[in-house]
């Protein structure tokens, strides 16, 4: 009881309470703080110190422009013994201001404040991410620079080999001036081409070449103002040299465009004017109305996709003003790919192309001339297909298609074979055996190739059991049994049984299994010890049963049976039970 007493009692675990401390000085920032400049996205940090540091009844309390600051995810507040801190996380150009801290306790209160700058970002961020990538990125795309080549000292001036030629050539035709300068290795001569005098203008027309000692001047197309005096000028260190051509370009209006022959000219002129002329044929009057020689023929049943020909002929002819109309029930027939018509000398016709089962009607041309007018009418029905098309589009394919499908033809089939019934050629034979000896029974049948031949074997009229003793064989009209080795019981009429389709056959023998006989032996002795409290009077020899004979050897008993009388003798032994 005193031990419960002690654990209960409640005044070992109570704190000891503290008096609070009494606030003897109004708040007091010892560090003001700071003003920030950062970009938008990186992170803003005001901190100052307070005391003192262990009131706690001190508030503090944060200020932007004016207003609390916002509870966020982004702003965390710190006031640790002293320390206070504002951190601004990813900071936006609208946190941008004045941020205030106020410190208040019952003696009084404090304020410092500091200015936040946070530069926006444009609308695409064209700066980059990875300052150190941008730096090897520019390395690797700068280009090797060749090691600089010591330029050849030139030993000879300029010397045209070939000079240029003059040119002659009608307006409109190219103009191609050409030469050969030495050295061709003198990267410091310059090549200039001059006209009159004055250095060549640039156009697209004009193309100059300078390769490995060949000098060229190309105008693609020349005119008037392109004659005179072409000069190329050729310059290095040791000297200057030059060649000229004179270029002579004829105006159009300088060709030569009237006859040198005036008493050619009538005759060249009445050689062109002779021609054939034809002779005028006068237009044949028709005074009688169309008539239809041939009435409208053509399919009146068809199937949908099939395509429909109608055709008539019609008198007179040449008409040249008959006209020939064609009416779908009664409509103009409408224009489209698969309509054609045909007005030959007589002969009208019409082809539908694809039919489709709106088309279906009654089909009528008319033919009319001044004189009058004639029609004849044919009667179509186009019977619509299946939704979903079964036939083959392409009969002649689908045979080729369904040959190489077939393959080879099979062989005909053969003919049954004619079975006959089961005969046995050689039957079983009798048998006699002694007791352990094997058995062996066999015979022969036909016929021999009888897949529906059924054997089975019977012992006294019942099926041969199934064991490891019995083997039995069929084999190409070989027919056979075998005991592996035999008992006195097996002795029996064993019978062989061949069935098929066409009839049975059945052929038996006899197997005789004697006991071996024990001869020259002596008969058996068995011992045994009599049950507790039985006795037999101490007798030497008492009759059996069925003669046996038995006797007590000391203490136990044996018995003799005679086995030559009683071969199959079974004697059984019994303690007290």
């Amino acid at each position: 009881m005193q031990q419960l007493q002690f654990l209960e009692d409640k005044s070992k675990y109570s704190r000891a309470e503290q008096v609070d401390e009494v606030t003897t000085q109004a708040p007091v920032f010892t560090t003001s703080l700071a003003s920030v400049q950062i970009r938008e996205g990186q992170r803003a940090h005001f901190e100052s110190r307070l005391i003192p540091v262990s009131d706690h009844t001190m508030k503090v309390e944060w200020f932007h422009n004016g207003k609390p600051v916002k509870a966020g995810s982004r702003f965390v507040e710190t006031n640790n013994f002293g320390f206070v801190a504002l951190d601004i996380l990813d900071a936006y150009p609208e946190d941008q201001g004045t941020y205030t801290c106020k410190a208040t306790n019952a003696l009084g209160e404090a304020v410092t404040q500091a200015n936040l700058t946070c530069i926006s970002k444009g609308a695409i961020d064209q700066g980059t991410l990875h300052e150190e990538a941008l730096a090897k990125l520019r390395h690797l795309e700068q280009k090797p620079q060749s090691a600089p080549r010591a330029e050849e000292a030139t030993s000879q001036a300029p010397v045209f080999t070939q000079p240029i030629r003059d040119l002659h050539a009608a307006e409109g035709q190219p103009l191609h001036f050409e030469g050969r300068l030495i050295p061709v290795g003198d990267e410091t001569m310059k090549v200039e081409w001059f006209k009159n005098g004055v250095p060549l203008q640039q156009a697209n027309r004009i193309t100059t070449v300078n390769d490995f000692g060949f000098v060229a001047l190309d105008l693609k197309y020349s005119q008037e103002d392109d004659s005179g005096t072409y000069t190329c000028r050729a310059t290095n260190q040791l000297g200057q040299a030059a060649t000229s051509a004179t270029c002579l370009v004829q105006s159009r209006e300088s060709l030569m465009l009237g006859s040198q022959h005036e008493g050619a000219l009538p005759k060249l002129r009445q050689l062109e004017d002779k021609h054939i002329s034809r002779p005028e044929v006068q237009e044949t009057v028709v005074t009688e109305k169309p008539r239809f020689v041939t009435e409208l023929t053509g399919p009146t049943n068809l199937v949908e996709g099939q395509s429909a020909h109608m055709e008539a002929r019609i008198e007179p002819y040449p008409d040249a003003n008959m006209k020939v109309e064609w009416f779908h029930n009664g409509k103009p027939l409408a224009m489209g790919s698969r309509y054609r018509t045909v007005n030959d000398f007589g002969f009208v016709s019409l082809d539908v192309l694809s039919a489709y089962p709106e088309d279906s009607g009654v089909y009528t041309v008319r033919a009319s001339n001044r004189n009058g007018q004639a029609t004849s009418q044919l009667n179509i029905t186009v019977q619509p297909r299946a939704a979903l098309i079964q036939e083959s589009q392409h009969p002649a394919a689908l045979q080729k298609i369904s040959h190489l499908e077939a393959g080879r033809p099979r062989p005909a089939a053969e003919q049954a074979p004619q079975y006959e019934r089961p005969v046995f050629g050689r039957p079983l034979k009798n048998a006699s055996l002694v007791e352990g000896q094997p058995t062996h029974l066999e015979a022969t049948l036909t016929p021999v190739n009888d897949p529906h031949m059924k054997v089975e074997w019977f012992y006294n009229g019942q099926p041969i059991p199934q064991g490891h003793r019995f083997k039995t064989t069929y084999d190409f009209g070989y027919v056979a049994l075998d005991l592996l080795y035999s008992y006195p019981e097996d002795s029996g009429t064993y019978m062989c049984k061949a069935t098929n389709l066409v009839g049975e056959a059945v052929t038996t023998c006899n197997v005789g299994v004697e006991a071996p006989r024990l001869e020259g032996r002596a008969p058996p002795v068995a011992e045994f010890t009599p049950a507790r409290g039985q006795k037999y009077g101490g007798a030497d020899h008492r009759p059996g049963k069925d003669g046996a004979q038995w006797r007590a050897v000391g203490g136990s008993g044996e018995s003799a049976a005679d086995p030559e009388h009683e071969p199959r003798r079974g004697s059984e032994w019994h303690a007290g039970k």
